[in-house]
């Protein structure tokens, strides 16, 4: 993803990228939103005169050929994205503790005719190579509509990312609406489990981005991608949205689905949203679970926006994600009491890892890897070389920070070079993380004694986390941090 696309992507920038266009005026937030929104400065780069022509995005991996399209459904998906011909619908999602409805999925439609059903209308975008312009479109025109209807500012909007769009930037037309979403709606965005197997870097980028706005996170459809669920500890979203009739027929991973949901819940409080309730029977399974909150058409339709709605008791929590203050791995296991033991060898810190990496490897569900390469001859990394080669190979997201290893990055493997002098080059870390998995080994040299090595290990997910959680923060320093879309 090129440095224009990543700062386009929602309109959060990093620190070195990109110059500052205009802001596009506002409507001042109403005096009853849930946090007040500042006046928005959205740091996006100056946008090219528009050309007219419509651009198929340049992934080769995953753009079928247009030759699966016929030529009149590839000429009308065309007009579709070019005159922005989509409308959206409304699911409504219900608070059974309140009973009352608190947010809404955004659900686009084609205009009358063969690409009316989204299905359609996104296989005939996929074809022609125009589903990421289209996925802007979809969720513009559900921003707009929101917008229009100016029903109360604590309603939560639901918006699917589809994975195509991860890399795509925005188009121009659309930057202001997405601008005034940033800073009047509650919104969601919506990752799915393919989402998270296909770009799982573009989607940790995403992620950080969305939270630099106040927005939430939803992570859907985990329950059919193990990748994706493998995923969920590492970006702690604010909603797990899962398939009630998947849970009905114990369909793929549901039931390590299930247990990971709960799991994640009781870590972070994240919300149980559960969807396609279909009648009172499904309810009952929801809430068995716990999924107090429900879409489906027993709590309503997709429709448009009802003129009037009251204003929820209590949104769909969107919980406040405190940076940390920055510590080392070691430190983080130490003051969590995790087992330290002094005096070892480095012949100690190779059995571990290579006991902890083998388990990793070997997972049925592979987790999410986090390693740190010191730069004090203490990096086990030559010695490893073909346990490091099972973990990128099976893990579906690897963060590696360390002395020049820039070169490892790829698809899944994000990697950052630490600056001479980094904290972090003075010791080892291996963390590895899933909802089945957790554990951090730490090592560090004696500097009194030469030879000689501190090992710290912890196999708590709350430290677990906070790890990763640290490591990702260093990453996104060293690549200009995330410059939130507003000020004030």
């Amino acid at each position: 993803m090129s440095d224009d696309q990543s700062t386009r992507w929602i309109l959060w920038s990093r620190e070195a990228a990109g110059q500052s266009a205009p802001a596009a005026p506002f409507r001042p937030p109403r005096a009853d939103a849930v946090k007040p929104a500042p006046a928005p400065a959205p740091v996006v780069p100056r946008p090219a005169p528009p050309s007219g022509d419509l651009v198929p995005h340049a992934h080769p991996a995953h753009r079928p050929g247009s030759r699966m399209l016929s030529a009149a459904d590839h000429e009308l998906v065309e007009e579709i994205v070019r005159n922005r011909m989509i409308t959206s619908e409304f699911q409504p999602i219900r608070d059974l503790r309140r009973n009352q409805i608190v947010g809404f999925e955004a659900l686009s439609r084609g205009p009358k005719g063969p690409l009316r059903s989204p299905d359609r209308l996104f296989a005939a975008a996929t074809a022609a190579g125009l589903v990421g312009q289209l996925d802007w479109v979809c969720r513009a025109t559900a921003f707009r509509t929101m917008l229009d209807q100016d029903l109360p500012p604590s309603i939560s909007l639901f918006v699917n990312v589809e994975a195509d769009s991860l890399i795509e930037p925005c188009p121009d037309d659309l930057l202001e609406t997405i601008w005034q979403a940033t800073a009047r709606l509650r919104v969601f965005i919506d990752v799915t489990g393919r989402a998270l197997s296909r770009y799982p870097t573009e989607v940790l980028e995403t992620v950080r981005r969305a939270r630099a706005a106040g927005w939430g996170v939803a992570v859907a459809d985990v329950e059919f991608s193990a990748s994706g669920l493998a995923l969920v500890p590492a970006l702690e979203p604010d909603v797990l949205k899962m398939n009630h009739a998947a849970l009905s027929i114990g369909a793929a991973t549901t039931s390590t689905a299930i247990s990971a949901a709960l799991a994640e819940v009781e870590q972070t409080g994240a919300a149980l949203l559960l969807q396609r309730i279909e009648d009172e029977a499904g309810s009952q399974v929801g809430r068995s679970i716990g999924a107090l909150y429900q879409a489906g058409r027993l709590h309503g339709m997709p429709a448009p926006l009802p003129p009037h709605l009251p204003a929820p008791m209590m949104p769909i929590p969107l919980r406040e994600v405190q940076p940390g203050a920055p510590e080392t791995p070691w430190d983080i296991l130490t003051n969590n009491g995790a087992h330290v033991a002094v005096g070892g060898r480095y012949e100690g810190v190779t059995y571990l890892l290579r006991t902890f990496a083998t388990e990793a490897a070997a997972a049925a569900l592979p987790p999410v890897v986090a390693v740190v390469l010191p730069d004090n001859g203490m990096n086990p990394q030559q010695d490893n070389g073909v346990l490091y080669r099972m973990l990128l190979e099976r893990c579906p997201l690897s963060l590696v920070a360390g002395w020049d290893v820039h070169r490892m990055n790829d698809w899944h493997v994000r990697a950052a070079d630490l600056p001479p002098g980094h904290p972090l080059l003075d010791q080892f870390c291996f963390a590895a993380l899933s909802p089945t998995l957790s554990v951090v080994l730490v090592a560090r040299l004696d500097v009194r004694r030469p030879g000689i090595v501190d090992i710290a290990v912890s196999h708590q997910p709350a430290t677990c986390r906070q790890v990763f959680r640290n490591i990702i923060d260093v990453m996104d320093t060293l690549e200009g941090g995330i410059r939130h879309g507003m000020t004030g």
